[in-house]
Formats: C-alpha cells, structure tokens, sequence
C-alpha cells in the first residue's frame, strides 16, 4: 500500500506535527499564489519564472566552467542541466 505524504508524516513524527506542517505548508502555498498574482499584474515575472531564469544563469556558468570553486553550486547545476534533459529541454 502507498502511504499519502501526510500519512508517511503522521506515521514519522505523529499526527498532530503532521497537520500542523500540513497547515504551514498550505498557507505558504497561498501566499506564493497571492504573490505570483501580483506579479502578474504587474506584467513582472512570476516566482518560478525568476527561479527558472536563475537556474538557466547557473547552468550556464557551469558550462562555462566559472562553478569550479563551488561544489555546492556546481553540485545543482549539473542536477538541474541533468532533469532538463531528461525532460527534453536543452
């Protein structure tokens, strides 16, 4: 049987943390509709269009070889690039 993340939650750290993260999660979750609203509004880029541009900045350092001295950085570059082409997109 395939445990919902709430029930794999309740079952690790007990129900009344679970619902209790459950509740923060869904509130983050609309404020970042709210905010993503506003941006749109405003004719600016939404939070995951910035994160999506960020992340093609990144990946083009590391293709550029400018991420040798940050492992950590270096690290997520090669994990994004590697998601992306599996996904099709270059």
């Amino acid at each position: 049987m395939i445990k919902t993340p709430f029930k794999y939650l309740a079952d690790v750290i007990g129900y009344g943390e679970a619902t209790a993260i459950t509740a923060t999660l869904t509130d983050l979750h609309t404020h970042v509709a709210r905010v993503n609203a506003e941006l749109k509004a405003q004719g600016k880029p939404t939070l995951d269009e910035e994160a999506e541009e960020a992340m093609q900045i990144l990946i083009e350092q590391y293709e550029a070889g400018e991420l040798e001295n940050d492992p950590d950085l270096k690290e997520i570059a090669m994990e994004a690039k590697l998601e992306r082409k599996s996904d099709g997109n270059k």
